[in-house]
């Protein structure tokens, strides 16, 4: 019997990861249990979805082979399509963190994940730069302009994130603008951190990466 929707779920909630590896090696199927858990970002287990693909991309690595974690990256690129008739909204984020946790396996999905140019993924394609730009900086200057132009973007979470990707380049460039955010009050935005959801505000996004624009975080 393959992996249950509730047997995913009641590790998720957990955070144990390493059970939901060992529940993928006992029973399989967890893969298409955690694709299916990704399609409400106000539900905090839409996030721990997303982030348990990273290390659950990474057990499949070790112990399937890297061909395994292409044919999942394959699947997650293939649902973000109109053909698919699917549009997992989860799809980039967990895409995200099978890059961070597989750089090497993942190098070629990195323009992928920051290409601003599909509207429609615009925020989440922005929020994964904000999330490779410490690690892996290499692929997020390549849309450090689009970037900046996104800190002007009406969509409260979308400039949050911009700020936060900018920050954490590093680029000085942008420290006026983005001082002028640390009064922007609007949000929520959501930001999932230490397996909590959180929900702040531009302002709060805007000040940390001020902080690291100053070289203090």
């Amino acid at each position: 019997m393959r992996a249950s929707k509730r047997e995913v779920m009641s590790l998720l909630k957990e955070r144990d990861f390493d059970k939901l590896n060992r529940l993928e090696a006992d029973k399989g199927g967890v893969f298409r249990v955690l694709r299916g858990l990704g399609y409400d970002p106000e539900d905090e287990i839409f996030w721990r979805a997303c982030e348990a693909m990273g290390p659950f991309s990474r057990f499949q690595a070790l112990n399937e082979g890297p061909e395994t974690v292409r044919g999942m990256v394959r699947r997650l690129i293939w649902s973000l399509s109109d053909e698919s008739g699917d549009m997992a909204w989860n799809a980039p984020l967990m895409l995200t963190e099978m890059f961070l946790w597989n750089p090497a396996i993942c190098a070629d999905i990195g323009p992928i994940l920051v290409n601003l140019d599909e509207l429609i993924f615009r925020k989440s394609a922005v929020l994964a730069a904000a999330r490779l730009a410490r690690d892996f900086p290499e692929v997020v200057r390549d849309v450090e302009a689009e970037l900046i132009s996104e800190l002007g973007n009406p969509d409260p979470e979308t400039r949050a994130y911009a700020a936060w990707a900018l920050g954490e380049l590093g680029e000085p460039s942008v420290s006026e603008s983005i001082r002028a955010m640390t009064t922007d009050m609007a949000g929520p935005v959501k930001v999932y951190r230490d397996g909590h959801l959180q929900r702040l505000c531009v302002a709060d996004l805007a000040a940390e990466a001020l902080t690291r624009l100053r070289g203090e975080g």
